[in-house]
């Protein structure tokens, strides 16, 4: 193995910690809004099993009968890129919980590969 070869396994492995210490939810989605990612924080959070929650769409973990919908076509539609606004969802359990989500879209050769998502609890 090359000397760069060894530096981008290093970054990679150093970048993949943060992601899984961090204590946070951080979620990754395909460009259709299907999770590819999600941390150990947030399956913690949520209480669903990472193997439940992928290929899974961010709608599916909503809390019931809220006014703001999201679902796959939301990811096709958007035009601005980034998302911040409060995402009540719900638990395994069906307990409603409130975080704050910041999102934004993951580019690549000018199109849209998917969307890393941030919930963050509000205290």
């Amino acid at each position: 193995m090359n000397a760069e070869q060894e530096q981008e396994k290093d970054r990679l492995l150093i970048f993949s910690s943060i992601l899984e210490e961090i204590n946070d939810c951080v979620m990754f989605t395909n460009f259709e809004g299907k999770f590819q990612f999600i941390n150990q924080f947030c399956s913690k959070k949520l209480a669903y099993s990472r193997s439940e929650m992928q290929e899974k769409d961010l709608g599916n973990f909503q809390y019931p009968r809220e006014a703001f919908a999201i679902g796959p076509l939301r990811f096709f539609e958007d035009t601005k890129g980034v998302w911040t606004w409060v995402l009540p969802m719900k638990n395994k359990c069906g307990m409603k919980v409130r975080p704050s989500l910041k999102s934004t879209t993951v580019v690549k050769d000018h199109w849209v590969i998917g969307r890393i998502i941030i919930l963050r609890e509000i205290l």
